[in-house]
């Protein structure tokens, strides 16, 4: 079947009007654009764990942890009755997914992106969101990864991969979320939270280039509806904070009028700095929901790299867990987002939320490796069919995040989930196109 090719550009039925566009997802504070939108990385895949990784993992699985307020007790300030996610806005409540790529992302302008998005429609997904690519050298130059040969884009020129996706989200009553992503790859740095210098110069030219492209890029995606200054780059935070504040600034000054936010690790949200001048608090929320089974530790950078094809030692270790342990993982999970929230005074999006379909998926989310599929490895029947243990934590997982963001939609605004690609792909680690998961997000965000 033909799929609909690009319609002439004088549309957008919803609008992009500033008051319609920025109240789509987001909640405006009685008059600041605070809104709703929107870890652990992506090297085709790049979910890897923080250098402090396992002391964060013991703190989120803490069982010591306060509860949650209550009702009575409100953790962040009231918000008119239209900007609330129960208001008439489709958008108020972001049910998003991100549409990744296998190149530099020229797949974001095909008809199969178009149809990737009228098949996320149908499931319930209101917004989705893209990661266009730069690339990082260890001098701490940045620039447009794009084309064979890295090539710029040229100033003023609106590439189709880019402003397609824009328009034909917008033609779908969808709403679209850019979240620039650095592709190290290539580089001494073994994940974007490891991007750091050793000389001020280094530090400077990395400031200085990465402020001008990503500034460039928000001008040519100034239609879109959200825009992350940057994602998980966690080690230039600290000590840099008069520099990031001027990134936002060059941002603010192509795209006046969309949301901003910025993507911070799981573990690292409360050590930004520059919440202030952003319109949303952004997290990747890649938030371990059990405790690593006893005398397991979490495995650092380096070993994970090294394990992402090995198999799992003591695997039969990782108990497949109950809806109860992760239930009260997300209650103490949201304990501490509350108090985030009330701290800077904005309300709060996952800028990404995905599981692999591992068993490993509870203990340690980013890890990529998918364990617990071999044919016959303890497959349980499921209302009659046969169903592998790694598929059933991966739904189970989803569920529970998915339920737990709906309880405390007040403070969470939604997610954009990690991922899908072009043509509906469904293998791969973090597919979230395959029949078990597509079942899973129909049946919570679907009509």
């Amino acid at each position: 079947m033909m799929r609909r090719m690009r319609r002439s550009s004088g549309r957008h039925p919803a609008g992009l009007a500033v008051g319609q566009a920025v109240a789509g997802l987001l909640l405006l504070a009685v008059g600041v654009a605070a809104v709703a939108f929107i870890g652990v990385r992506i090297l085709g895949t790049d979910h890897i764990a923080a250098p402090d990784e396992t002391q964060a993992v013991a703190a989120v699985t803490n069982t010591t942890t306060p509860e949650v307020a209550t009702a009575d007790e409100p953790r962040v300030p009231p918000l008119s009755a239209a900007d609330t996610p129960s208001s008439h806005d489709p958008h108020a409540f972001v049910k998003g997914m991100t549409i990744s790529c296998q190149s530099w992302g020229w797949e974001w302008g095909t008809d199969d992106m178009v149809q990737s998005m009228e098949d996320l429609r149908a499931l319930g997904v209101n917004w989705i969101a893209i990661h266009p690519y730069a690339s990082i050298r260890d001098d701490g130059t940045v620039s447009w990864r794009y084309g064979r040969r890295g090539q710029e884009v040229p100033e003023g020129e609106v590439p189709t991969w880019l402003q397609r996706p824009i328009d034909e989200a917008h033609d779908l009553g969808m709403k679209i979320m850019i979240k620039p992503h650095l592709a190290y790859w290539g580089s001494g740095f073994s994940w974007r939270g490891d991007i750091r210098f050793e000389t001020q110069e280094q530090w400077e030219r990395f400031f200085e280039t990465y402020g001008t492209w990503v500034a460039q890029l928000a001008g040519i995606c100034k239609s879109a509806d959200a825009f992350v200054v940057g994602t998980e780059l966690d080690a230039t935070l600290a000590g840099h904070d008069a520099q990031w504040r001027e990134v936002v600034a060059q941002v603010r000054g192509q795209y006046p009028t969309g949301v901003l936010t910025y993507a911070a690790n799981w573990n690292t949200y409360d050590t930004v700095p520059f919440w202030d001048v952003l319109d949303v608090i952004g997290i990747q929320a890649y938030f371990p929901l059990v405790d690593m089974p006893a005398g397991v530790e979490v495995p650092g950078l380096v070993e994970h790299w090294q394990a992402r094809s090995a198999t799992v030692p003591d695997i039969e270790k990782y108990a497949e867990p109950t809806p109860e342990q992760m239930a009260a993982a997300w209650k103490r999970i949201m304990n501490d987002l509350h108090t985030a929230s009330a701290k800077y005074g904005k309300p709060i999006v996952f800028t990404e939320l995905g599981y692999n379909c591992s068993i490993l998926a509870p203990y340690i989310p980013w890890d990529a490796r998918m364990i617990g599929m071999s044919d016959g490895d303890g497959q349980q029947e499921e209302e009659g069919a046969q169903v592998n243990p790694a598929e059933r934590v991966q739904r189970m997982c989803m569920a529970a995040a998915l339920d737990a963001i709906e309880q405390h939609h007040d403070v969470i605004r939604g997610a954009f989930l990690w991922k899908w690609f072009p043509g509906s792909r469904p293998h791969g680690d973090f597919a979230m196109a395959s029949d078990a998961m597509k079942n899973v997000i129909k049946e919570e965000w679907g009509e």
